[in-house]
């Protein structure tokens, strides 16, 4: 059974069992490519594999992450960890970026609109960079993050996703990997109690109706 666990807007964890999942298949509701990146290189392009719908196979993204992006699309990035699940397919849902208003004032002379619009070229790519930054260093986090759940250093994970919920605090991420570090000690409890308020957060995620009766 697939278990897909959403991470906020741009980064998304699916939970696996590496002895039986062999490959994963990635569908989208919009034209989007496939890449794999390596988490040594997190802020490069990475390999392209195809368009969507791609079938990939795991053994080949165990050293990076999955990240899939379209013309005019917000990037989403995926990571493949070994935890729960088994036959995984991935349906991803990309927003489009929206764009900035037009200018309708006809009244304007030329050289008038080309400064407006070369303010706004300025503005925008400045607010890009800006955006860009902020979320270079919330996916550093949550990569960080997993890696430290990955490696059974539950503490260190806990503490990231603290970090990381002060920063996207309307997220359910940081409260999911919580969540599964207590569940992993054999803290059923405290388990129950994140992956409850990551429901709070995010309540049309059905999967962690299966996590918080795992953790009861």
């Amino acid at each position: 059974m697939s278990q897909i666990l959403f991470l906020g807007a741009y980064l998304l964890v699916i939970l696996t069992c590496s002895c039986s999942v062999k490959k994963i298949t990635f569908f989208s509701n919009e034209p989007a490519n496939v890449s794999i990146v390596p988490f040594a290189d997190a802020s490069g392009e990475g390999s392209l594999v195809g368009q969507a719908p791609v079938t990939v196979t795991v053994d080949t993204i165990n050293q990076g992450y999955i990240k899939v992006w379209g013309e005019n699309m917000e990037t989403q990035n995926w990571i493949i960890t070994d935890l729960l699940g088994e036959n995984t397919q991935a349906n991803i849902k990309l927003k489009k970026i929206e764009s900035g208003e037009k200018n309708d004032d006809k009244d304007k002379t030329d050289e008038e609109k080309d400064k407006e619009d070369e303010k706004k070229n300025q503005d925008a790519k400045k607010q890009g960079e800006d955006r860009s930054i902020e979320q270079n260093k919330n996916f550093r986090l949550i990569l960080n993050a997993y890696q430290a759940l990955a490696q059974s250093r539950w503490q260190e994970a806990r503490d990231l996703s603290s970090q990381l919920s002060k920063a996207m605090p309307n997220i359910a991420a940081p409260h999911i990997i919580t969540g599964l570090s207590f569940l992993s000690e054999g803290n059923r409890a405290a388990a129950s109690s994140a992956f409850n308020i990551a429901k709070t957060l995010d309540p049309t995620d059905a999967d962690l109706e299966k996590l918080i009766r795992l953790s009861q």
